[in-house]
């Protein structure tokens, strides 16, 4: 199986499926409060997968959809010739739980296209050139 190698690897969660999922350590002040947490998702896909994404693409949209106002913003990662070879999502939960719930529903890794993924608590500041956050 496949492991994200980071200089802190925080806590790495295989799945099933056979796409690791690297969850870095965050305090446990984050989400008290009533605030939802927000976090970066930045996943790559495995090699020559390009063509099992996007026949995947349609059913990862239609989950994303499944959580209204939690995807803050979302795209490919582009290679050089302009292939998408991974994504970022930036999204946000009242828990981390919430959070692994989206994850284990997330047809890119239920269907082996993500071969790695890197999970981060944020702050969102500024969506649109508009504030939102501190």
């Amino acid at each position: 199986m496949p492991f994200f190698a980071v200089p802190d690897p925080g806590r790495l969660a295989p799945q099933p499926q056979g796409t690791a999922v690297l969850y870095r350590e965050w305090p446990p002040v984050l989400g008290k409060g009533g605030r939802e947490i927000q976090y970066i998702i930045k996943a790559y896909d495995g090699a020559n997968r390009l063509e099992k994404r996007l026949a995947v693409r349609p059913r990862h949209l239609e989950n994303m959809a499944k959580v209204p106002g939690k995807v803050i913003c979302a795209g490919g990662l582009l290679d050089d010739r302009g292939n998408m070879k991974g994504s970022v999502l930036i999204m946000e939960f009242d828990s981390e739980e919430l959070l692994r719930q989206y994850l284990d529903s997330e047809p890119y890794i239920r269907e082996q296209v993500w071969e790695t993924v890197e999970v981060e608590p944020m702050n969102v500041v500024i969506v649109n050139g508009d504030k939102t956050g501190s």
